[in-house]
C-alpha cells in the first residue's frame, strides 16, 4: 500500500539522514564552505590551498611528504597544489640539509602576508558559522570530531582564533587535550 500523499508545504522526512553522522557533517561543512567562498574570493585561495599555508606557516621547513601525511593527502595531488602555491610566489622550496633527495617548504613573505589575512578571515567565518554555539559547546564538537579521524595523542582542541597565553574569556576557550574535552558534556 503506497504512503499517504503530504502536502506540498509539510516538512520532508528526513529523519534516517538527520541521524548520520556524515550527512551532518556534510551539511555543516556546505554551511561553512559557502561563507568560504564567499569571503575569500578575493584572496584567490581554496580551502586546501589554505590548509597548505596554514599548515606551513605554523611548522616552517616541513617536507612535502610530512605536509601530504598532515592533510592526509596524496602526494601527487600535493605536489600540484605547491606547484600553484610556488608559481603565486607563496611558497619556497628549499634544499634540505638533512637529506639532498628531498626539500624542505618555507612561506615566502607574500605567503606569510597573505595567510595573515586569510587566518583573520576564516577565523571570523568559523565563529559567524558556529554562532548559535556557546564557546564549550564548539570545543565539545570538535573533540568529538577529531576523535573520529585522529589518533589520541594528535587530539588538542583549540578554538579559531584563541591564543596560548590568553585568558579563556578573551580566547574564547583555552587549549585542551581531547581526554579532557571529552569529559566535557
Amino acid at each position: 500500500m503506497p504512503r499517504a500523499v503530504r502536502r506540498a508545504d509539510a516538512a520532508l522526512d528526513q529523519s534516517l539522514l538527520l541521524g548520520l553522522v556524515g550527512y551532518n557533517c556534510r551539511r555543516v561543512y556546505l554551511r561553512v564552505m559557502s561563507l568560504y567562498a564567499e569571503r575569500m574570493q578575493a584572496l584567490a585561495l581554496s580551502p586546501a590551498e589554505f590548509s597548505a599555508l596554514c599548515t606551513l606557516g605554523h611548522n616552517e621547513g616541513v617536507t612535502q611528504k610530512r605536509l601530504a601525511a598532515a592533510l592526509d593527502t596524496a602526494a601527487p595531488n600535493l605536489a600540484v597544489l605547491l606547484d600553484r602555491l610556488v608559481q603565486r610566489g607563496l611558497v619556497a622550496r628549499l634544499p634540505n640539509p638533512d637529506d639532498g633527495r628531498s626539500q624542505r617548504l618555507a612561506l615566502t613573505a607574500a605567503g606569510r602576508a597573505l595567510l595573515a589575512d586569510a587566518e583573520r578571515i576564516v577565523v571570523r567565518l568559523e565563529r559567524d558559522a558556529s554562532a548559535m554555539l556557546g564557546a564549550g559547546e564548539r570545543r565539545t564538537l570538535i573533540a568529538l570530531l577529531q576523535r573520529m579521524f585522529l589518533p589520541e595523542d594528535a587530539r588538542t582542541v583549540r578554538l579559531a582564533g584563541a591564543r596560548p597565553g590568553r585568558t579563556p574569556a578573551a580566547a574564547a576557550g583555552p587549549t585542551l587535550r581531547t581526554r579532557t574535552a571529552a569529559r566535557v558534556r
